[in-house]
C-alpha cells in the first residue's frame, strides 16, 4: 500500500478588494453577526447541548467530487483507505490518521491536523472543519489527574499586534509575581478561506507564530453567516471537546480569557457578558494603556519580530498600505496626523506578527 503525498501548493492569496467597517469595532475574534451594533441587550440562554461539529479536511474549495465520493464512502464503510480515482494510489482517510494522533509532516491529503509538521506554511494546504488543538495531544481525564494542575491563560489569537501585546503583558506580570502558567492561544477562522476575518492572516501563518513562541494553538472554524448564539454555543464547545481534555482540567471556572483590546467599552463588555457567561475568568491586560507605551513595548520584546499591515477598511484607506511596517514611527506619524486611530483601534486596519529568532532586549 502507497500513502499518497501531494505535491507543494501555491501561496494562497488572502488579500481582496478592501471592505468599508459599518461599525467602528476591534474585529479581533468577534463573527460579523456578534458585532455590538447588532447584540441583543441579554446573553443567550445557557446552551445545554453542544452544536454538531465535524466535516473533513481538505483545500480551500474542497476535493473534487470523485475523490470526496471515495473518501466518504471509505469512512461509511470503515476502511482506513481508498484507491485514488485518478493514480490508483492507496490514501489515508481522514479517521484513520485522527486513529494515529500526529501529523506525519509529509502532507497527506485528508490530514486532519493542517498539516501542522509540513515546515513551509506555504505547503500545508489543508483547512480543518472542526475545531483541532494543535500540535495534537492525548487527552487527559480530569477526574483522575491527581498532579496539581497550573492555571489556564487562553489568548484569543488574531496573529496581530494587539494579541502579540497581551501575550507580552502577561509573559512580564508572571516573570514578576513568579507565577507558573499554563498557556493556550485560540484562533476563529473563516474555513472557506483559510484565514482570520477581517486580519487577512491564513491560518497556517497563525500556526508558524504558535510554532515560533512555542505554545498550543486551539483553531476554531466559524461559519460566514454565525448567529450570536452559534458563536458562543461554537466557542463553548470547542473548549469543553478540546480545550479541557487536553490540558487536564475539569471546569471552564478554572480557565482564564486573556483578550488585546485596548479602549471599546462596548467590546469589552460583550466579551464579559457572553464569553464570562460561560464561566471563564476574563482578563483584559491592555486596556485604557498609552498608545505610547505599547510601541515602546514592541520596540523591546523577548522576540524579535516584524509588524506589518495585513488589511485596510474604510477610513484606513489612503493612510496606511498593505505591507507597511508598523512600528514606533508609524504610530507617531498617524497621531500627528489625527486621521486614524494610531493603532487602528476602530478597524481602519489590521497587523500581522511574523517571528524570527529569540533575542534579548
Amino acid at each position: 500500500a502507497l500513502l499518497h503525498h501531494d505535491g507543494p501548493a501555491s501561496t494562497l492569496s488572502l488579500q481582496g478588494a478592501p471592505v468599508e467597517a459599518s461599525f467602528p469595532w476591534k474585529p479581533l475574534d468577534l463573527a460579523p453577526s456578534a458585532r455590538p451594533s447588532s447584540l441583543p441587550p441579554k446573553a443567550p440562554p445557557a446552551v445545554k447541548t453542544p452544536p454538531k461539529i465535524g466535516g473533513c479536511a481538505g483545500p480551500v474549495g474542497g476535493f473534487p467530487p470523485d475523490i470526496e465520493e471515495a473518501h466518504r464512502c471509505a469512512i461509511d464503510c470503515g476502511e482506513d483507505m481508498y484507491t485514488d480515482p485518478a493514480t490508483g494510489y492507496m490514501v489515508f482517510t481522514e479517521e484513520a490518521q485522527r486513529k494515529r494522533g500526529v501529523c506525519c509532516g509529509r502532507g497527506c491529503r485528508h490530514c486532519p491536523y493542517g498539516h501542522w509538521n509540513v515546515q513551509r506554511s506555504e505547503s500545508r494546504k489543508n483547512v480543518v472543519q472542526r475545531p483541532t488543538m494543535l500540535p495534537p495531544a492525548p487527552k487527559r481525564d480530569a477526574a483522575n489527574n491527581r498532579a496539581p494542575v497550573e492555571p489556564l491563560e487562553v489568548f484569543f489569537w488574531s496573529g496581530g499586534k494587539d494579541s502579540f501585546l497581551a501575550l507580552l503583558a502577561r509573559q512580564r506580570a508572571w516573570a514578576e509575581e513568579k507565577l507558573k502558567r499554563q498557556v493556550c492561544l485560540v484562533t476563529t477562522f473563516d474555513p472557506t478561506t483559510g484565514a482570520v476575518p477581517e486580519q487577512s492572516i491564513s491560518v497556517s501563518r497563525i500556526m508558524d507564530q504558535a510554532r515560533a513562541i512555542g505554545e498550543k494553538l486551539l483553531i476554531i472554524p466559524l461559519p460566514q453567516a454565525c448567529p450570536n448564539e452559534t458563536y458562543v454555543a461554537t466557542i463553548q464547545a470547542a473548549l469543553t471537546q478540546e480545550l479541557l481534555p487536553t490540558f487536564g482540567i475539569a471546569n471552564l471556572s478554572d480557565v482564564t480569557f486573556v483578550f488585546g483590546d485596548l479602549h471599546l467599552k462596548d467590546i469589552k463588555a460583550w466579551r464579559e457578558e457572553h464569553m464570562g457567561g460561560l464561566g471563564v475568568n476574563c482578563m483584559f491586560p491592555l486596556f485604557q494603556q498609552p498608545y505610547s507605551d505599547l510601541a515602546e513595548e514592541l520596540t523591546c520584546s523577548p522576540y524579535k519580530v516584524t509588524i506589518s499591515v495585513s488589511a485596510v477598511n474604510g477610513k484606513g484607506q489612503g493612510v496606511v498600505a498593505v505591507g507597511e511596517k508598523f512600528d514606533k514611527e508609524l504610530v507617531e506619524r498617524l497621531t500627528k496626523e489625527g486621521k486614524i486611530d494610531p493603532f487602528g483601534e476602530n478597524g481602519e486596519f489590521h497587523t500581522q506578527v511574523e517571528f524570527g529568532k529569540m533575542q534579548k532586549c
